[in-house]
């Protein structure tokens, strides 16, 4: 029995040196592959240092144009009617707007395409630019109008006679 335990000890001590030189082959490649294939983000610049891809960097250049020029819009009720309502409290889904009133702000690159024409037709809800500027600029005043509705006479009046008490509009989830 001994023999054999020895016979067996010497045929893994075998398998192990056949191992080890496929193993270092394999992580020697796979280190070669990792040095000369880059990922698509990045390229050899002429220094031997890294730098951007073209892809990247026109993508970057590309970005600041995109969000140079935003709309800050809202959306308000086109025909008295119940509209969704996501901040009212628990048990209410819905909220009676009366032509004009605010349902929802945001911000737009797109303008009015914001939205499909379905959207505004099946809702009721009209798209009105309030400003065109930077992107900045336009979240400032997002939320400056999100957080000032309360103070919005229609909201007031809502409060008065209806006991409704809205933190932001209707149509807005979260203060931006």
């Amino acid at each position: 029995m001994v023999q054999k335990i020895s016979k067996g000890f010497s045929k893994s001590k075998e398998l192990r040196k056949k191992t080890n030189p496929f193993i270092i082959s394999i992580i020697f490649l796979f280190g070669v592959a990792i040095y000369f294939g880059l990922p698509p983000f990045l390229e050899k610049g002429q220094d031997g240092g890294y730098i951007l891809s073209r892809q990247r960097q026109e993508d970057f250049d590309k970005k600041p144009l995109k969000s140079e020029n935003v709309e800050v819009y809202r959306l308000i009720a086109g025909l008295r009617g119940n509209y969704p309502c996501i901040n009212c409290n628990k048990g209410i889904q819905q909220i009676l707007l009366f032509p004009g009133e605010v349902w929802k702000y945001g911000i737009s690159r797109n303008g009015r395409k914001r939205y499909n024409e379905n959207f505004y037709s099946s809702s009721n809800l009209v798209y009105q630019t309030i400003t065109i500027t930077d992107i900045l600029s336009a979240e400032k005043l997002e939320l400056e109008l999100i957080i000032g509705y309360p103070l919005l006479p229609e909201c007031q009046k809502r409060m008065k006679l209806q006991q409704i008490f809205l933190k932001r509009p209707p149509g807005n989830a979260i203060d931006k």
